[in-house]
Parts: structure tokens; sequence; C-alpha cells
């Protein structure tokens, strides 16, 4: 069986490692696996590259500016915590396809700015899809967590993260775009895959992938990397106090609210004699 695993960057952020981790075991397996993306920094062989076509550059950056003059147009109503929004148009071009490895299974991840939906969910695509989800953004109207908002459970419209009431908003052309591409794409060619319950939840209370098979399957680790260890070696490996209670906190974005981090600093702060940062003090950054 041939898979051709695709993400926008090979190992920047969650996403990007557990597609890499998922890759690595599928080839561990015996699958022949191939992991396709824009951004590429690991010099792995098994790695392909998306190579723009140079004569559609100007029309790339083109499309990009336009993009982003949308976007831009909220600029002085958007909420502070926005985070990312993504549309479902991207600057790529012929070349995607072109280069895209030969699989059976398409199991798409973290595609944000290199997936176009328009283009993708077409005729050209005659594999099954498995689409692994990494947060909310295939199912909304362009953000990648809604804080609580709900409205892709109905039709994004007046986004409460751009700060508008215009009913025919950015998320809501957005979020009509994806709804018209999905709506023609047969469910049996579309499978979703979730690291968590409470993502498979939401993505089948969505209008977009409401009709479409979830289930989870959690994140993959080397089991020969990530292995139990005595604890007293693994404290004096890491320069950690033998006698202290350790709280280990990882985020790609710490600065982000819903992270949690300065919740975490506040109560470690109620707590006597807690040290903040003292082993690693680029955590509090």
């Amino acid at each position: 069986m041939r898979v051709a695993l695709i993400n926008t960057m090979d190992m920047k952020g969650g996403a990007a490692r557990a597609a890499f981790r998922l890759h690595k075991g599928l080839r561990g397996a015996g699958i022949d696996s191939t992991y396709y993306v824009r951004d590429q920094t690991n010099p792995d062989p098994t790695i392909r590259r998306f190579v723009p076509d140079p004569a559609a550059e100007h029309r790339r950056l083109t499309e990009k500016a336009q993009r982003q003059a949308a976007y831009d147009a909220y600029a002085a109503t958007r909420s502070p915590d926005i985070e990312l929004f993504s549309q479902e148009r991207v600057d790529g071009d012929e070349n995607f396809f072109i280069q895209m490895p030969r699989a059976d299974v398409i199991n798409l991840h973290w595609v944000a700015g290199f997936v176009d939906y328009h283009t993708f969910f077409t005729s050209r695509i005659t594999k099954p899809v498995v689409w692994t989800l990494h947060d909310m953004n295939p199912f909304t109207g362009g953000c990648h967590y809604d804080q609580g908002c709900n409205k892709f459970k109905t039709a994004c419209t007046a986004c409460p993260l751009l700060g508008t009431t215009d009913p025919n908003d950015l998320s809501h052309r957005v979020f009509s775009a994806k709804a018209e591409i999905l709506r023609q794409w047969p469910r049996t060619m579309l499978h979703i895959v979730t690291p968590s319950r409470w993502l498979a939840e939401e993505a089948r209370n969505s209008t977009l992938f409401g009709r479409l098979e979830a289930t989870v399957i959690p994140n993959s680790l080397e089991t020969d990397v990530f292995v139990p260890m005595d604890k007293a070696a693994a404290r004096a490996k890491l320069k950690l106090p033998q006698d202290a209670r350790v709280v280990l906190f990882v985020s790609n974005h710490i600065k982000l609210a819903r992270k949690g981090f300065h919740d975490l600093v506040h109560a470690l702060s109620l707590v006597p004699d807690a040290r903040i940062g003292s082993v690693y003090p680029r955590l509090t950054a």
C-alpha cells in the first residue's frame, strides 16, 4: 500500500511532528509512505517538498495579496485573540498535483496555506482521503479555534473574532465555499480522524463534517524514544531536584491565552516556594 501524508510544514508545530511520527511508523511497518510538505527543514529523503512553478509566481503573489486584503479589511475590528485565520484558497499552482506522491490513500493533516479546496476536492483526486484534524479550521469559516462561538454548527456569519455584524462577512464566504465544495464530494471518499474525543465531537456537530464518519486515533509516539526509566536517574540527567514536585508545561505558542500558560504561572504563584522556569527559563519567555 502507498500512503501520501500531506502537511504544510514538515517539523514545525505539533501537527507536523505528529504527522512525521505517523509517517515514520508507517514506514517502519513496511508501508510505502511519503510525507508531502510545503516547507521542509528535515533532510529525510522520504519527505517530498512542493516546488512552486516559477512561471506562476506573479499569479500566486496576486492571489495571496487579494486574500490578505480580504482579511485586513477587518484589521480595525478583529479580536486580538483571533490567533490565526485561514481561507479555503491558497497561492498554489498545478505543480501541487504534478509533484504529489502517488498513493492508494491520501492522509491530510494540517494543510492551511497548502491545500486549495477548490482544486483539491475535484475529480482529479480519485483515491480515498483521510483527514486527520489538529484544530477546528477545516470545518469553520476561517478560525482555527472558535473560542466558544459555535457558529460552525450552523453557518459561520457575522464572525465575533473578525469583529463584524455583517452576515456576508469573510467567514461566511469561506464557510459557504467550503460547504459547496464538500457537498459535491462523495462521503465515502472522505473520513475524519481526530486525536481527541472532544475534537471528534465538534467535527460531528459541524455543518461541514456532520455527514462524515469520524474516528478517534490518538497521536503516536516513538516507543524506542519515549520509554519509562528510573525516576531518580531521569531527574539527575535533567538536573531536577530529587525531592521536588515537578510540573511540565509544553506548548508551541505559550502567549496564546487558551494554551493556559499564564493561568499555570498564576496558580504556581500561589504555591509556597514554587520555582518557575528555574531549570529552563526560556519556557517563561
